[in-house]
């Protein structure tokens, strides 16, 4: 069976903490699109930018988006002009 990972429920393990996310993770396959990465890095981006997180905590909010990140497949990409856009304009902290 495969699962797919929504970003409002990476979001919420990436800045609260909340780990219902591991009953997803549970599943065989999980998988997600490139636009839910450029989300959640964006939405990170905003609360900094907001001081909804300290330096620390969106050196955290990195570190969950990175483990989820490692946990998944991106089985749905954004291509062409519209994809190559996105990547180029999207915050990263790698």
């Amino acid at each position: 069976m495969t699962a797919y990972l929504h970003s409002s429920v990476a979001l919420r393990y990436i800045l609260a903490g909340e780990t219902t996310i591991r009953h997803l993770l549970e599943y065989p396959r999980v998988i997600s699109s490139e636009l839910m990465q450029i989300e959640c890095r964006r939405v990170i981006q905003q609360a900094r930018m907001q001081q909804e997180l300290s330096d620390d905590g969106v050196v955290e909010a990195y570190r969950r988006l990175d483990s989820v990140l490692r946990g998944i497949g991106l089985g749905v990409r954004l291509d062409g002009a519209t994809g190559e856009y996105v990547r180029q304009n999207t915050v990263s902290m790698r």
